[in-house]
């Protein structure tokens, strides 16, 4: 399945978050693809996307861990300080990335690495972002076949990446970030679905309609590359668009305007590297120092690259040749044709600038250092490297070689033609290459066995050598599919064969003997007999027919050549020869030649016919009357017959040397003409354009070379032919260079004048204009003086005619001079930086370009910048004096520290994370019993209880990994001698003077505060027990007085049934009767007994009850007793005011619900209804006897569940002088004297107010009414 594993690098900088929640939002759940992100981030930032995308994300989100394997359908999260890649395996790999300005994680080396390892199964997405990162891991994903996606910048918080990912011609599809999901999953789906190379099968002329579209729009002729390669990139275009058929592709390539060049730019491989294989080049190295020891100083050194792509590979060998020329201290001419079809490429080529990612192979710093310039986080070729290299358009099937080459670098470009258009391009290598000239190519390419012209120099580094003798010319075929000229029904993988040409042909000649020979007169087929007519030239061998045949038929044959180029003819029949064959025989010839056609087309072939015939008829044939001396005419004749062609073919060759020469001499003139005004062009924008220099000097070179064809007749047209190609394509070059640079000038936002020698303007760009406030027609033509008037210097004061830029730098002859000026534009002050460089010419200035940029902005801030540093100077030292009073102050509270650390009465230590001791104060030690000297390196275990060790150290564990603390801990800890000791413990993480983390602990000794409260409680659950006692006796008088009526009830019942059973009246009924009261009479007796027993078990667990309920509970049981007292027990309602007997039947149904302890609830109201009656009581003693005591009960509903109660009396209240001691232990006001009516203990309040305050978490108060105290209570 890892094979398989789809994966999607995605890209992502400044406002990406955004873009990657909105696209991992909508991310396919199915689907073989796992996902990478790698988003810009500074180092030391930590990353939170792993938690910010999984809230939205249907898929896992992960941290990104070094060699984990990538699995399908998850997310991994680049961390910020690295690097990711994948390896073959299919694991994540994370490195360190280079020390280099840059962006980090680089976008480029992940898709680099996808496209290394994961081909056509490797997708690249572009996110917002600035720069352009991931623009050249873009067109590397391209080149395996992989899928490119941007997003749309319309969408994009910062559309820089994705303009730049975009600008590669290279992405497949721009989509905003929601919609990139769901053509993610379509895009997978379709590789499975259908296979390209079937569909060509079933309907071949499918890929023939392709390669002529693709011809006619783009002038290249992919019918001869492996269909492999084609195929494969179709597929990829056809899922891009989502189209699984075919034909329906091929109908939407010929509709869309645009479609034909993303095919066009996937099909061409336009990805190189710098030093590609080290042990290649490393074996290249020594190869050119040997291609340096044999040159003279002054001789050209000539190398070509076909196929250069972006110029990687060709700078390399420029830098090569360079370190060898150095070594070597010669000065030879060096001339480097990097040559492509990619237009695109070669742009990107000739602007020499790489992003870091993309020199990684150039290992050796030192060529790093001299022949790149580091420009933020790209790299660009210094000039001196540049000027050696031309790039230009060159279709190596198409277009003339290069020539008089010593070395052709073609690498993995072959790879991609089929076996014939191979051995074409080698025949092409061997024609261009010196004697001995080198070939070096790609790891996976090499010479054929069969190809004679080459053998291995260096077989493994992919290095051969051409062999000598004579180099036979190349002529480069039209394009198998020229536009409009062709049947389309003959397929594409259909190759022209020389042998169906010459079976057409034959049909009408039906010749024995026949040569099939090309413009040029070099043999390219023999049929039959011919060589009877063709002798061997000593010496080395020539394939020219001319110099095998004897005088007089090849006579015939220019003379035939010439006639069949001239008319519209397709046959010449020459005269009757008679011709000594190479058996010594003699025989009657006459040669027949006719052009080769092809469906109708001439192939630039001619076929020549030796047409044998008989003696009878060639002597027939002679127009002087027969004698005796036939022979002797017939030779008269043959020699007149000469005579007349020699004459017609003489005529011919003067009219063409004389065309020649006219041709010739037009060309020379317009090459001189041309040459003068490139050099006078590259003279005016040599500032602007760094490429102009080496178009001239390649020109220049082909003038040279074309004056050697005049003394190569032979190669005369081909020589002329190739240069007069290579001068348009430099003139189409040059127009197109100029129309771009005057498009950069225009658009620069700096602002650019040209002077020419009289100091006037002849070019001044729109900014210019702005920045001086002239229209165009104000500056063009105008004086120098213009613009020299309206400077001033920097502090407003005019400025000397001697001080303005273009006269110093006439006076010190600098190449380049910067100033700053200020100028005054409508009210409004600007300033200008303005750099001026001159050209000199006989000492004269001929040329100037002045570069004016806009530094307003620049001098405001540095002026700002200026009065900041004065500020910031002025809080430096205002810190300073800060800092040293804090030092002081620091100092002193040092020492005060550790004062109180010494003279501290609690424990203080410190231990580090093995829970080792290693400060103490002296309080420590004599809380633990333990010698200073001693305590330092003891283990805090020492004094903790064995059965809470593990406890002990989880939490000093987590204490210090989350810097956690503890507050006021009661704990019990071991003395040395094993005593236990109760303390308190506050602990919390430090940092001790090594940045180390330790444990701070402060131990306060609450053994003497433990003691006291386990007396108090002790005591408190005596003052409990005295208070139970002490109701308990109450109680049992009220149970006696409650017992009293039902005694007496049943002594009376009793009695009944005796005097009835005396008088006979006790019947069944009376019996029945009587029984059942006296039954209703004990239930109602063990009802009090339950209550009493009830009232003193005591409450485990809190429990829900009603409040009502434990007041009708009380109020049963003293309700009689209190009666018999004159004492009454009420409730009163809080709206109504109405008050009613407390008793059940008084309910309102009304519930009062409480979560706590009923008994203890009822110890309470028992407590405060007994005070209020012993109040009454004492009251009654000081009214008389008819005083009537009354208690109420009021009870209300408050919040949160909670209820308040009321209870007050008409007992004469609480004296003011006691009403804050009222709940103080053993506090009464009751009598205290034997004999007094009342008695009381003092504890029965401070019981009540413990019970309310601790166990029901509640609050009870005292306050006097007018007739008496009222006890509130809320719980």
């Amino acid at each position: 399945m890892a094979n398989t594993t789809i994966v999607a690098g995605i890209g992502a900088s400044a406002g990406g978050l955004e873009a990657l929640r909105s696209l991992t939002a909508h991310l396919p759940r199915d689907g073989n693809i796992a996902y990478i992100i790698a988003q810009h981030l500074s180092p030391h930032h930590r990353s939170m996307l792993v938690s910010l995308l999984s809230k939205d994300s249907p898929l896992p989100v992960l941290a990104a861990q070094d060699q984990a394997p990538i699995e399908p359908g998850h997310i991994y999260i680049t961390p910020p300080s690295h690097d990711i890649v994948i390896d073959s395996d299919n694991c994540i790999r994370l490195r360190q990335p280079a020390e280099t300005p840059g962006p980090k994680p680089s976008i480029d080396v992940l898709f680099s690495s996808l496209a290394t390892h994961k081909k056509e199964l490797a997708m690249g997405i572009i996110l917002s972002g600035t720069g352009s990162d991931g623009a050249m891991g873009v067109r590397a994903i391209k080149a395996e076949g992989g899928i490119a996606i941007a997003q749309e910048p319309a969408t994009a918080k910062y559309d820089s990446m994705p303009n730049a990912a975009i600008s590669t011609s290279h992405v497949d599809i721009i989509l905003p970030p929601e919609r990139i999901g769901g053509e993610i999953q379509e895009i997978s789906r379709f590789p499975d679905t259908f296979l390209v190379d079937k569909q060509i099968k079933k309907a071949p002329n499918n890929l023939e309609r392709i390669f002529r579209l693709l011809y006619e729009k783009g002038d290249v002729d992919f019918s001869q590359y492996k269909l492999t390669t084609i195929n494969r990139r179709i597929e990829r275009r056809m899922a891009a668009n989502r189209l699984s058929n075919l034909t329906e592709y091929v109908d939407y390539l010929e509709d869309s305007p645009d479609e034909w060049k993303l095919l066009f730019k996937d099909i061409l491989i336009s990805v190189t590297a710098f030093f590609r294989d080290d042990e290649a080049f490393t074996a290249l190295e020594k190869v050119l120092h040997q291609v340096v020891r044999s040159k003279r100083s002054g001789e050209s050194i000539r190398l070509w690259i076909p196929g250069c792509a972006t110029g990687e590979e060709a700078y390399s060998l420029a830098i090569l040749l360079c370190e060898a020329l150095h070594a070597s201290s010669k000065k030879c001419q060096v001339q480097i044709f990097a040559t492509d079809i990619d237009t695109d490429a070669l742009l990107l080529a000739r602007k020499g600038v790489y992003p870091q990612p993309l020199l990684e192979n150039v290992k050796n710093a030192h060529l790093l250092e001299k022949y790149f310039l580091r420009k933020g986080s790209t790299f660009e070729v210094i000039k001196a490297i540049r000027e050696m290299i031309v790039f230009s358009r060159h279709n190596l099937v198409k277009d003339p070689p290069f020539l008089r080459i010593d070395l052709v670098s073609c690498r993995n470009l072959l790879i991609y033609f089929n076996q014939e258009l191979q051995k074409k391009v080698f025949a092409l290598f061997h024609y261009a290459l010196n004697d001995r000239g080198i070939l070096f190519l790609g790891k996976s390419e090499s010479v054929t066995e069969s190809d004679g012209r080459f053998h291995a120099q260096n077989e493994k580094a992919k290095i051969f050598e051409s062999k000598g003798g004579r180099k036979t010319p190349v002529v480069q075929q039209n394009a198998i599919y020229p536009p409009h000229q062709r049947d389309t029904s003959r397929p594409a993988s259909q190759e022209f064969r020389m042998e169906d040409a010459l079976s057409q042909t034959a049909l009408h000649l039906l010749a024995k003997r026949s040569v099939v020979i090309d413009s040029d007169y070099h043999i390219l087929h023999v049929r039959g007999k011919a060589a009877d007519y063709l002798t061997l030239p000593s010496g080395d061998f020539s394939g020219n027919i001319l110099k095998m045949l004897n005088r007089e038929l090849a006579t015939d044959l220019r003379a035939a050549i010439n006639a069949l180029g001239k008319k519209d003819q397709q046959v010449y029949q020459g005269h009757q020869r008679r011709i000594t064959a190479t058996d010594g025989s003699t025989a009657y010839v006459r040669l027949q030649v006719c052009a080769v056609e092809y469906d109708h087309e001439p192939l630039g072939y001619y076929l020549v016919i030796f047409d044998e015939v008989a003696e009878s008829t060639a002597l027939n044939h002679c127009p002087v009357e027969r004698t005796e001396s036939d022979g002797e005419n017939l030779h008269v004749q043959e020699l007149q017959h000469e005579l007349i062609s020699t004459k017609e073919h003489l005529q011919t060759v003067i009219e063409e040397l004389e065309t020649s020469n006219e041709e010739l001499q037009s060309l020379n003139e317009e090459l001189q003409s041309s040459n003068e005004e490139l050099q006078s062009s590259n003279e005016e924008l040599e500032t602007t354009n760094e490429e102009m220099q080496s178009t001239n000097e390649e020109l220049r070179s082909a003038y040279s070379e074309l004056q050697a064809v005049y003394n190569e007749k032979e190669q005369q047209r081909l020589l002329l032919m190739e240069k007069t190609s290579e001068l348009e394509s430099s003139q189409q070059t040059l127009q197109a260079r100029q129309s771009f640079i005057a498009g950069i000038m225009q658009a620069s936002p700096v602002g650019i004048i040209h002077l020419d020698a009289d100091g006037n303007v002849s070019f001044a760009n729109t900014y210019a204009e702005q920045l001086f406030g002239l229209s165009a027609n104000s500056l063009q033509g105008a004086g120098y003086s213009i613009i020299e008037s309206m400077l001033k210097d920097t502090n407003e004061n005019p400025i000397d005619a001697q001080q303005m830029p273009l006269s110093l730098a006439t006076k010190y002859r600098k190449t380049q001079y910067n100033l700053e000026y200020r100028v005054d534009i409508a009210g409004t002050s600007r300033y200008l930086s303005v750099n001026i460089t001159p050209s000199f010419r006989s000492g004269k200035l001929h040329n100037a370009l002045l570069a004016i940029v806009d530094i307003t902005e620049k001098t405001d801030m540095q002026r700002e910048l200026t009065h900041k540093q004065q500020e910031l100077q002025q809080i430096n030292e205002d810190l300073e004096k800060r800092v040293e009073m804090e030092v002081r102050q620091r100092v002193h509270r040092e020492s005060l520290i550790s004062a109180i650390y010494d003279a501290a009465n609690v424990g203080i230590c410190i231990t580090d994370g093995m829970m080792r001791i290693v400060h103490a104060n002296q309080a420590f030690c004599s809380m633990f019993d333990i010698h200073p000297a001693e305590v330092s390196g003891e283990s805090m275990l020492t004094f903790i209880p064995p059965e809470r060790h593990h406890a002990y150290r989880k939490k000093h564990h987590n204490l210090m990994q989350f810097s956690d603390q503890d507050r006021g801990v009661e704990r019990t800890m071991l003395r040395r001698d094993g005593a236990p000791l109760d303390v308190l413990v506050s602990r919390r993480v430090m940092t001790t003077e090594d940045d180390e983390p330790a444990l701070l602990s402060i131990i306060t000794d609450i053994s003497r505060i433990k003691h006291i409260q386990r007396e108090k409680e002790q005591q408190e659950k005596l003052l409990i027990q005295q208070t139970k006692m002490a109701a308990m006796g109450e109680m049992i008088s009220a149970i006696a007085h409650q017992w009293r009526q039902p005694l007496n009830t049943m002594s009376m019942l009793v009695q009944d049934i005796r005097d009835a059973y005396r008088f006979g009246e006790l019947d069944e009924h009376s019996l029945n009767d009587k029984v059942q009261r006296a039954m209703d009479t004990f239930r109602y007796m063990s009802t009090t007994i339950d209550d009493f027993r009830n009232f003193f078990v005591p409450d485990k667990d809190k429990e829900e009850f009603d409040l009502l309920d434990v007041l009708y509970s009380v109020a049963h049981m003293l309700h009689d007793q209190y009666r018999s007292h004159q004492v009454y027990l009420y409730r009163r309602f809080p709206r109504s005011r109405r008050r009613v007997i407390l008793t059940q039947d008084s309910d309102q149904r009304q519930k009062y619900p409480l979560l706590g302890y009923p008994n203890e609830t009822k110890q309470v109201i028992f407590n405060l209804f007994n005070n209020a009656h012993d109040a009454i009581i004492m009251n009654r003693e000081r009214l008389g006897d008819d005083y009537e005591g009354w208690i109420e009960v009021e009870l209300t509903r408050l919040r949160q569940g909670r209820v308040r109660l009321k209870v007050s009396d008409n007992g004469g209240g609480i004296p003011s002088e006691v009403m804050s001691r009222i709940f103080e232990p053993y506090f009464t006001t009751k009598e205290q004297t034997k004999g007094a009516a009342v008695v009381g203990t003092g504890i029965g309040l401070y019981m009540a107010k413990i019970i309310v305050e601790e166990s029901m978490q509640g609050k009870i108060t005292v306050h006097n009414c007018d007739d008496g105290a009222v006890f509130t209570v809320e719980m």
